[in-house]
């Protein structure tokens, strides 16, 4: 078993250098374990307030999960989430903030 800081740092790394189809498929799981909507149902344009009926506090709870997922530590999370309409808007945030971390 490796040593609980060694094993953080191969998240981390994991995380930072995942693809887009990986990052999408983790925030739909999020999605789905928020919402109780199946994966398979979520599409990748689906509209949070009008497809997938989320209302602000599930929205909220989405974004601290996804934050949590990637490890993001956002500030000002729900600033950002009202910006976001959908999934491809989410997937393609999350996608900046590990670009930008990289950088």
């Amino acid at each position: 078993m490796l040593p609980v800081d060694e094993e953080s740092n191969r998240s981390l790394r994991r995380v930072e250098t995942a693809s887009d189809s990986e990052i999408r498929e983790r925030v739909k799981r999020v999605i789905s374990g928020v919402s109780g909507i199946p994966v398979e149902r979520i599409a990748d344009g689906a509209a949070f307030r009008e497809d997938l009926e989320l209302d602000s506090l599930a929205l909220l709870e989405i974004g601290v999960d996804v934050d949590y997922e990637f490890r993001l530590g956002i500030e000002e999370l729900d600033r950002h989430l009202a910006a976001l309409g959908n999934v491809d808007d989410l997937v393609a945030f999350v996608s900046r903030q590990l670009a930008d971390r990289r950088s």
